[in-house]
């Protein structure tokens, strides 16, 4: 069971307006609320896979970026052996490895001179 507000299972409501909204049914007004919040997303697992390409390929053309901590680089790694290993075994959806083929000078192949 997720976060609960005034008895509410916040992440099942989440979830339950994204889905509305996905449909066509969410209303005008709830719409407008929700848009509202900052930081609102409808797509939040897209804006998370686009936010990390985007990182990395900022750290393939000028080298780690100002606040890049060694605890992020490490994620940013494993995220990318992640979807690497997800992409081998199809388990990975075309627009991710879309995603990461238009960073200038990916590669898939282990040990080429590259950071990821």
């Amino acid at each position: 069971m997720g976060t609960q507000v005034a008895g509410v299972d916040l992440e099942r409501w989440v979830i339950h307006r994204r889905s509305e909204f996905r449909r066509g049914v969410l209303s005008d007004e709830m719409r407008e609320t929700l848009e509202a919040i900052p930081g609102w997303s409808w797509t939040p697992i897209t804006d998370r896979r686009l936010k990390t390409v985007s990182t990395i390929e900022d750290f393939l053309r000028r080298g780690a970026p100002a606040g890049l901590t060694v605890q992020r680089l490490y994620e940013l790694g494993r995220w990318v052996v992640r979807r690497k290993r997800e992409i081998r075994t199809g388990l990975a959806s075309a627009e991710v490895a879309a995603d990461l083929e238009s960073i200038p000078g990916w590669t898939w192949r282990r040990n080429q001179k590259r950071a990821f």
